[in-house]
C-alpha cells in the first residue's frame, strides 16, 4: 500500500478490545469519521473514538495523517471520493514524503485537518 483512506474505521476501544500496531512501513492515511454520533452497534463502537486513537498511534510513530470529522454520524460524505481518491494516487509507495504536508489543497472540505 502506498496510502490508505479510512471511512469510521480505526483502533476500537473496550469493549472490543483493539490494539494499534504500527505499519511496518511509512503510510500516509487519510481517516474520516463522523463526529460523536458515529456508533454502531448500539454504542459498542464508537468510531470517532477508534479513527483518532488510530490516527493518535500513526502521527507518533511518524506516519503522515489527515483526519476528517464531517460530523454526519455513520454515513459517508457525498464528496468523499473528490479528495479521498486524489490522496491515495498523490503518495508512492516507498516514499515517506507526503506532497500534502505542508497544507492540504484549497478545494479540501474545511473538516479535515493534518493530525
Amino acid at each position: 500500500l502506498a496510502a490508505a483512506a479510512l471511512f469510521s474505521g480505526g483502533v476500537p476501544g473496550p469493549p472490543m478490545g483493539g490494539t494499534y500496531t504500527s505499519p511496518d512501513f511509512d503510510l500516509p492515511v487519510l481517516a474520516l469519521h463522523g463526529g460523536t454520533s458515529d456508533i454502531y452497534g448500539g454504542g459498542v463502537i464508537r468510531f470517532n473514538e477508534a479513527t483518532i486513537g488510530f490516527a493518535d498511534g500513526l502521527k507518533a510513530d511518524g506516519h503522515f495523517v489527515v483526519v476528517c470529522n464531517h460530523d454526519r454520524g455513520h454515513t459517508i460524505p457525498f464528496n468523499v471520493m473528490d479528495f479521498a481518491l486524489p490522496f491515495l494516487f498523490d503518495h508512492r509507495f516507498g516514499s515517506a514524503d507526503s506532497p500534502h504536508s505542508e497544507g492540504l489543497p484549497q478545494d479540501w472540505p474545511s473538516f479535515c485537518a493534518i493530525h
